[in-house]
């Protein structure tokens, strides 16, 4: 029937087969890119998606314990802490300025011993006790 209808018919014909035959290949490339997309969101959803979930369930979680923190109260109580902590630093500060004072007293007392008079007693009571401990036989 090709070669009644002439060169040129026939070529066309040719050409209209190669055409359908490339549409038909075209066609099957989507079907397969189509099933490929199609398996890879079946994919998402099955094994993504309910990690999503949970990670917003946690979220929610989270931000649900965020916002039953008293905040105010807890910086009122941090606040009576520090105040707490500088009052008796200061107390601290007071206990440790009347020992130096106590010790500055004490440092002034030993600073009015007369040292060589002490040495002199001293030698002056050792010379009197000398004959008294021969004498009670030590």
């Amino acid at each position: 029937m090709e070669q009644m209808l002439g060169m040129s018919t026939a070529e066309e014909l040719r050409a209209i087969r190669e055409s359908c035959e490339a549409r038909r290949r075209y066609a099957k490339i989507q079907m397969i890119a189509l099933t490929a997309m199609a398996a890879v969101v079946t994919l998402l959803a099955l094994f993504v998606l309910p990690k999503a979930a949970a990670a917003l369930a946690e979220m929610e979680a989270a931000a649900g314990a965020l916002a039953s923190v008293d905040v105010v109260g807890m910086a009122e109580r941090v606040d009576a802490l520090v105040q707490k902590g500088s009052d008796s630093m200061d107390e601290a500060m007071r206990g440790l300025e009347t020992g130096l004072a106590d010790l500055d007293r004490a440092l002034q007392v030993l600073e009015g011993i007369d040292l060589e008079s002490l040495n002199e007693s001293i030698a002056s009571l050792s010379a009197i006790l000398e004959p008294l401990s021969r004498l009670f036989g030590r």
